[in-house]
């Protein structure tokens, strides 16, 4: 039978949902969450985000074949810049596994007190400022897909 697994999150009104840990899982990969994590925030992950991410049950994701998870084994174990990858593969439409675990990470990341600053507008920013920094992300952007359609050269998978 799966264990319940209750995380509170502290500053939070409403602890979140319980989920299963599932007997099945596969072979954790090391590094995997502070990898995703990495590339998407640029910073080391807080332990309790690992400690989510590393529980969530395989089950949540589609049915994936041998062929889909030894790939994306490959991508962790190998490839440069995980985000560019995962940009290129949502465009290209390849690379499920790396893409639904990029999406579970953002969620995930969306509990933890100290990264709500990345998902909250204020309304004390000056506009000015923030089209600078709008026009910097649509750059990193472009660059970030360009790098990742040459990376899927390589990396290309199912």
């Amino acid at each position: 039978m799966a264990e319940t697994i209750r995380a509170n999150i502290p500053g939070a009104d409403v602890p979140s949902p319980a989920v299963e840990a599932s007997s099945s899982k596969a072979e954790p990969i090391r590094g995997e969450a502070d990898r995703i994590f990495r590339a998407i925030f640029g910073k080391p992950i807080p332990p309790v985000l690992a400690e989510w991410f590393d529980r969530a049950p395989e089950d949540i994701f589609p049915p994936l074949t041998e062929a889909m998870r030894a790939n994306y084994r490959r991508i962790m174990t190998e490839a440069g810049d995980l985000e560019a990858l995962e940009v290129a593969s949502r465009v290209a439409g390849c690379n499920l596994l790396l893409r639904l675990k990029f999406q579970l990470m953002i969620h995930l990341a969306e509990c933890v007190p100290e990264l709500r600053s990345w998902y909250v507008n204020r309304s004390d920013c000056n506009r000015f400022w923030v089209l600078m920094r709008l026009k910097g992300h649509i750059v990193r952007s472009v660059w970030k897909l360009l790098k990742g359609l040459v990376m899927l050269i390589r990396w290309h998978g199912p």
